[in-house]
């Protein structure tokens, strides 16, 4: 009945394609024009392209600039004992071995007794075949093994074009001891997390009982194939071919997963950061802001102004062409998370 609801909501988009809310174009009209041919060939969901308003697209598409060059894995204990995973792909680098990597995070928990791990999806927005592989492979680290032989399906692609594609949890035997690593899991996602990615944010929060910190991802979680558009200045658009769903039949397109905890940072600054620690340890981030003082009673009685004063003494502030280090919040606010959990494990239950 699950899996017939999923198909349930499949068929109202494409009988209905109000169904499903369209988004205006956010390019010129020239450029519309070279999109519909890719649509009509690709599009998950034929029936929702028919009698499509001018000037919308269908959920599911998405045009801008040529992505960036994939940037690799990296793993690192940070300070207080808590490890962190950066997945901006899902490729991994040339001479590494998924087989080395299951080792070393079966580890942490394991043998060097990490309570805690901060899986950062962040500009992940990977969406191929492939990558929906290892997002599966990924979600078996962390989800509750199944009875010996038994089959654990974790989400499918669906298009109307084609048949279904599940992925299942890797089988128990594949890995030393599973799950791999059962504590405490933080997911972190921005605007720039989807595709596969995306769905595997949602899927961990769903099996794993992980943590999600940040803002909210893209809401892209289908398999996405990207083509050239002949374009000044160049620019592709990426087309759903298949939809992700789980298995109760919920689909995950147009729906991104709210993070538990919701934080306001400003995209260019965030985007800044991370190019900035891309390839270098994440605790380059580790650096909280400096402390403001502000008015209180006891200034006031006194009559002093602590803003003023802290301004004029902070060797921080002497300078105003001085740049402020680097501050990754979201990373910062899930160690706090992580460390809370830590001094009060009951509240982890």
């Amino acid at each position: 009945m699950a899996r017939a609801t999923g198909w349930l909501s499949l068929f109202l988009a494409c009988a209905f394609p109000a169904f499903a809310a369209l988004k205006p174009l956010p390019f010129a009209p020239e450029t519309a024009q070279k999109i519909g041919p890719v649509l009509d060939r690709l599009y998950y969901n034929p029936a929702a392209l028919k009698n499509r308003p001018e000037g919308v697209l269908p959920p599911g598409v998405f045009v801008g600039s040529p992505l960036p060059a994939a940037l690799p894995i990296r793993t690192e204990v940070l300070p207080g004992n808590v490890g962190f995973w950066r997945l901006r792909n899902f490729n991994l680098e040339k001479g590494k071995n998924w087989t080395a990597l299951d080792t070393e995070i079966g580890t942490w928990y394991w043998t060097k007794k990490l309570p805690g791990l901060v899986l950062d999806l962040r500009n992940n927005n990977a969406a191929a075949k492939a990558d929906f592989d290892v997002a599966a492979r990924i979600a078996s680290y962390f989800v509750p093994p199944q009875a010996t032989g038994a089959v654990h399906p974790l989400f499918s692609l669906q298009s109307l074009r084609g048949p279904e594609q599940v992925f299942s949890a890797i089988a128990p035997d594949s890995f030393p001891i599973t799950p791999l690593f059962p504590g405490t899991l933080v997911v972190l996602v921005n605007p720039q997390t989807g595709g596969a990615a995306a769905t595997l944010a949602t899927l961990l929060r769903r099996e794993a009982g992980a943590i999600l910190i940040g803002r909210t991802p893209s809401d892209s979680s289908a398999l996405l194939e990207s083509v050239a558009l002949d374009t000044t200045p160049p620019s592709i658009v990426r087309v759903a071919t298949a939809v992700a769903t789980l298995p109760d039949g919920i689909s995950l397109l147009g729906q991104p997963a709210t993070p538990d905890i919701s934080l306001y940072i400003d995209d260019k600054a965030e985007q800044e950061i991370l190019a900035q620690i891309a390839l270098g340890p994440a605790a380059k981030g580790l650096v909280e802001a400096p402390l403001r003082h502000h008015m209180n009673e006891a200034s006031l009685v006194h009559e002093e102004n602590p803003e003023i004063a802290d301004y004029l003494t902070s060797p921080a502030r002497a300078t105003a062409d001085e740049p402020l280090p680097l501050q990754d919040t979201a990373l910062l606010r899930a160690l706090d998370i992580l460390k809370g959990l830590t001094l009060f494990p009951v509240a982890a239950q």
